[in-house]
């Protein structure tokens, strides 16, 4: 019998990293399941092993410390000797003007974000190579085509994660499938932890974007939408500059709509 593909998915405990768990677990991954919350991922674990059969081991780690990133990294080592899949899905956003955030929430978006991603690549591509399958995805956004003003540091960490993983495809072209997935407005915590409304239009479910992005595994980009990718293209003609302008106009939109209101009521 031919042994069951392995899958390792960092912020697994909701979201988009949730459903990578569940789908993968339904077409027979056993899997590794990487969050900060021990309880969400224990409670995973046992669902998925009663309803598909498959092993899954939990580690709860907070990714946005070196220390924790390193022990992880030298367990998964010694506990595997290969990985089909690694899902980079694991990432903190903090919105609003870029000094009230604060520098202690920046360098938490920046060292899950950037810095535990790029360690992971590097660290576990070795395992990646020795497995049949041979296939990373790391999770970027839209946002990572365009700077953000009011998500600044979050567009570009995105930014880094398609740069990075297109190089990083490039350098392994034809050994390892390194896919940039870049999800627009989707349905998750996200919105929650990063103390923003979710938007009530254009917004997909988590199921949506892994199934789509485990149909395009040998793809360098994906962009999840039509409008997304339409957007995508217009925004490689039109200034930076502008769009920021854009962006701020809008948001002083928002905010003097808001205060019409609360004056109003």
């Amino acid at each position: 019998m031919k042994d069951k593909k392995l899958a390792v998915i960092t912020g697994a405990s909701s979201g988009i990293g949730k459903s990578f768990a569940y789908i993968l677990a339904s077409r027979g991954y056993d899997l590794m399941l990487i969050a900060r919350r021990k309880t969400l991922l224990v409670n995973h674990a046992s669902s998925l092993h009663k309803r598909y059969n498959v092993d899954v081991k939990v580690y709860d780690v907070d990714l946005s410390i070196g220390i924790q990133r390193k022990k992880l990294l030298s367990s998964l080592h010694k506990k595997t000797e290969s990985i089909d899949l690694l899902v980079n899905n694991a990432g903190l956003g903090r919105f609003g003007e870029a000094v009230s955030i604060g520098v202690e929430d920046t360098n938490k978006m920046i060292e899950v974000n950037v810095v535990a991603l790029t360690e992971f690549c590097l660290s576990l591509i070795p395992l990646v190579l020795k497995s049949n399958q041979k296939s990373i995805i790391n999770v970027a956004s839209v946002a990572a085509f365009h700077p953000s003003a009011f998500a600044a540091v979050y567009a570009a960490t995105k930014a880094y994660v398609y740069s990075f993983s297109m190089a990083l495809a490039s350098e392994y072209n034809g050994r390892i499938s390194i896919l940039a997935l870049c999800p627009g407005i989707t349905d998750t915590e996200f919105w929650q932890s990063s103390g923003v409304s979710k938007p009530k239009y254009l917004i997909r479910s988590a199921d949506t974007v892994v199934e789509q992005a485990l149909e395009n595994l040998t793809k360098k980009v994906l962009i999840i939408g039509v409008e997304n990718k339409i957007r995508v293209i217009i925004q490689k003609f039109i200034p930076d500059s502008f769009m920021l302008y854009v962006g701020r106009a809008v948001r002083t939109f928002i905010q003097n709509t808001k205060t019409k209101k609360i004056n109003n009521w």
